[in-house]
């Protein structure tokens, strides 16, 4: 085994023992930028670099920033924070090379094990801040008290569409208020793309709030196979993503939205699955609170710099 490899391992199991549910994805050390390794009696670190392009005609160009540098942080040892302030340092002044200054184009990205406390203060300090919350819920079938539910709920059909679009789009917009996602040029062929794929039942369930005003929000999980993409960051087996849920405003507290998370979490029951994974950003004021309210816990946090550019140095000083 070589030494990357070491601290890979040893990063996982230090993670495995913060949280229990939380998992390390592997990391391909093959077509990155750069690799950056410290070490010193307390411990060791590995920084793996990774420039990527986004194609603005795909689904990704509504979910990052054009150019993103994703940035893997592996550490171990008895000074974890110590170890990730010498190894940002490090990835700082690779980024003042190669990352133009002051473009939002660029965001640098850090995604951590929610729960990995000791390297909150070293990404402040690296101007980084809370981007973007993977959360995990553990599925019971019986876990919900029984409410009033505020809609009907079923399942989405075609001639929904229309509906589903304006309800999509207006998610994205709101998102992206909080600096966390892509504001693609061509909005809406991606939004068509979206909600034609959430419409074929095949591995996406799609279900909708439905009151006597007509639809007023939506709701869709994938099933786990095909989640692998996000489902490597937990240890539950078999889990699913959820990756929409919208409530239109005038219909926010009125029990729609917790209709539409239950009759998901029965979905999952049923179907045998053990987790469900979501995402949402981290500043936002509503959705922290109603997932917390729904069982759901932050799992992994991703911290973002936008622009990638280290524009200040230790001290506020201008790089």
């Amino acid at each position: 085994m070589s030494s990357i490899e070491a601290v890979f391992a040893a990063h996982r199991a230090r993670i495995h023992a913060i949280d229990e549910h939380a998992d390390v994805p592997d990391v391909a050390l093959d077509d990155v930028a750069r690799v950056i390794e410290v070490e010193d009696d307390q411990g060791a670190g590995v920084a793996v670099i990774r420039r990527i392009e986004v194609d603005p005609a795909t689904q990704m160009a509504m979910w990052s920033a054009p150019r993103p540098w994703a940035i893997g942080l592996r550490l171990h040892g008895d000074r974890i924070g110590d170890l990730a302030s010498r190894l940002l340092e490090r990835v700082d002044d690779y980024l003042i090379d190669n990352a133009p200054r002051g473009n939002p184009n660029h965001a640098a990205l850090v995604r951590i094990a929610a729960r990995d406390v000791d390297l909150v203060r070293p990404l402040l300090r690296h101007g980084y801040a809370a981007g973007t919350v993977t959360a995990l819920r553990t599925v019971s079938p019986d876990s919900d008290a029984p409410f009033e539910p505020g809609a009907a709920i079923r399942q989405a059909r075609q001639e929904d569409r229309e509906t589903l679009i304006a309800l999509a789009t207006a998610l994205q917009k709101f998102d992206a208020s909080f600096g966390t996602l892509g504001e693609p040029n061509e909005l809406r062929p991606l939004i068509e793309t979206l909600v034609d794929s959430m419409l074929e039942p095949d591995s996406t369930l799609l279900l909708v709030a439905e009151t006597g005003e007509g639809i007023v929000g939506y709701a869709s999980i994938a099933d786990p196979e095909s989640s692998d993409w996000i489902t490597s960051s937990t240890t539950l087996a078999p889990a699913a993503y959820l990756g929409q849920a919208y409530i239109s405003p005038a219909a926010r507290g009125s029990g729609a939205g917790t209709a539409l998370t239950r009759r998901l979490h029965a979905e999952a029951a049923e179907r045998g699955w053990n987790g469900i994974l979501l995402d949402y950003a981290a500043p936002n004021p509503l959705s922290g609170p109603f997932w917390s309210r729904h069982g759901y816990r932050p799992l992994h946090v991703t911290w973002q710099r936008r622009p990638a550019h280290p524009s200040l140095g230790r001290g506020g000083r201008v790089r």
